[in-house]
């Protein structure tokens, strides 16, 4: 999926989004404005998210429909999340608050690198959600600024988060 520009989806929609495929290159894309995800890859095996511009992902409160992340990869094995710019143009809108790269729900054997995410004052930039035991990842040379949190690991649900490199 490559050079596509993507705005104002509606009704809990992704930007992009991506589920149980194989070998899946998302790349050199632009989303605005979406009520979930920029960009959603759910339960896929080799997936990398490389040089996308995610804008005002999550733009409606929850009630409304909205969730996820800018770039949210669920329960994925082996991945790449490289190069992107996540961040929104009004941080400071009351209804926006998805984080900006998460990893969860069993995701595995992947490395988030060089992506530039800020002004996402109500949470945080880069998160290792384990919900579903998310585990084997390395998150390094990323630039996270004016966001609530950094980057976070947190295990939701008692389950496992193992093996995380953040250097």
């Amino acid at each position: 999926i490559s050079n596509l520009r993507v705005l104002n989806s509606e009704g809990r929609c992704a930007g992009i989004y991506v589920r149980r495929s194989d070998n899946i290159i998302i790349e050199n894309n632009y989303t605005q404005d979406t009520h979930s995800s920029g960009i959603g890859v759910w339960f896929s095996n080799n997936a990398t998210v490389a040089n996308n511009t995610v804008v005002n992902a999550r733009n409606v409160p929850v009630a409304q429909g909205g969730h996820e992340e800018g770039i949210s990869i669920a329960g994925v094995d082996t991945f790449e999340v490289k190069n992107n710019e996540v961040y929104y143009t009004d941080p400071t809108a009351s209804h926006f608050g998805g984080l900006g790269i998460d990893m969860k729900n069993g995701s595995q054997n992947g490395k988030v690198f060089k992506n530039y995410v800020h002004d996402i004052p109500n949470a945080g930039g880069i998160y290792v959600d384990s919900y579903g035991n998310t585990r084997n990842i390395e998150v390094f040379q990323n630039i996270v600024k004016d966001t609530r949190s950094g980057i976070l690991i947190g295990s939701e649900n008692g389950e496992v988060v193992e093996n995380i490199d953040i250097f």
